[in-house]
């Protein structure tokens, strides 16, 4: 029995290893690709000094036209909108565009009424995409006010990838 049980937990932490290994692995693979707009702008976004950024959910992704004011104002500005999301997450993507060293003169703020009428800002559907980045003090310290409960996943990822990419 004691050979069995010693097989079982060698085999157990052989899974565990191997499949935070993959974990890291894809969260690498989503660091640097362009698939979300939080590793496109630490990626493939080259523009370092910026006259403006907007910033909002849905509707600032959908209602400003960055190439379109560009070509009629003659400034050059990036549209950090991500739908699906409320003002907390809206500032969590501006820190992530600072700290990926890039500036901006001014900021759009593209905001909707659910956003101005949010007194308790919770975790929201799009806020995982930030997840490749959880090592960054900025996204585990959002992760861990946001979510709620004893078990926080994101917040976890920090420690155990797998849980977050699960």
């Amino acid at each position: 029995m004691q050979k069995f049980l010693k097989k079982i937990a060698l085999y157990g932490l052989g899974a565990f290893l191997l499949v935070n290994v993959l974990a890291i692995a894809v969260l690498y693979g989503l660091r640097k690709s362009s698939f979300y707009k939080p590793s496109y702008v630490a990626s493939h976004y080259a523009q370092k000094n910026l006259d403006y950024v907007v910033i909002g959910s849905s509707i600032g992704l959908t209602t400003l036209n960055t190439q379109r004011i560009d070509s009629l104002t003659g400034l050059q500005g990036f549209n950090l909108s991500i739908d699906d999301t409320s003002l907390s997450s809206n500032y969590l993507m501006l820190q992530h565009f600072f700290a990926q060293g890039k500036t901006a003169k001014n900021c759009i703020l593209a905001l909707s009424y659910w956003d101005a009428d949010n007194a308790q800002p919770t975790l929201n559907n799009n806020d995982y995409r930030f997840l490749p980045f959880v090592n960054a003090s900025y996204v585990h310290d959002y992760y861990a006010e946001m979510e709620s409960g004893y078990f926080k996943p994101l917040t976890f990822s920090q420690y155990i990838p797998a849980i977050g990419v699960a």
